[in-house]
């Protein structure tokens, strides 16, 4: 089904909206973009995505470009991950491997000494 509706969506200008695909699948934004996710690799061919929708690249620079902005999204995921963990620290929170309740870590803790 997905194939068949991207198949000819080739360029950035023939893009198809991400409402356009939920309302044809009749799935919300969210689960449809999860759908997506989960058959791309299935797809016989590469589909990209921008502020228009997703679509067959026509030339290189549209690869490019996507590439680019999953790269982008992918560091500011790594910074915010760094920095709410730097914050929960200094916070109080206590981290053994994951973050605990305060008010379980002392027996963690004294748990792990003996």
């Amino acid at each position: 089904m997905l194939c068949d509706l991207l198949r000819d969506r080739i360029g950035s200008q023939n893009a198809v909206p991400l409402n356009d695909i939920s309302d044809f699948i009749g799935l919300s934004r969210r689960a449809t973009e999860r759908l997506i996710e989960f058959h791309l690799p299935d797809l016989p061919f590469c589909v990209v995505a921008d502020a228009g929708g997703y679509y067959r690249p026509s030339t290189p620079d549209e690869i490019n470009h996507y590439r680019k902005t999953l790269l982008s999204r992918i560091k500011r995921l790594a910074s915010r991950y760094r920095t709410i963990t730097n914050l929960a620290i200094k916070d109080g929170w206590p981290k053994l491997g994951e973050f605990v309740k305060p008010s379980v870590a002392p027996l963690l803790t004294s748990m792990d000494t003996k």
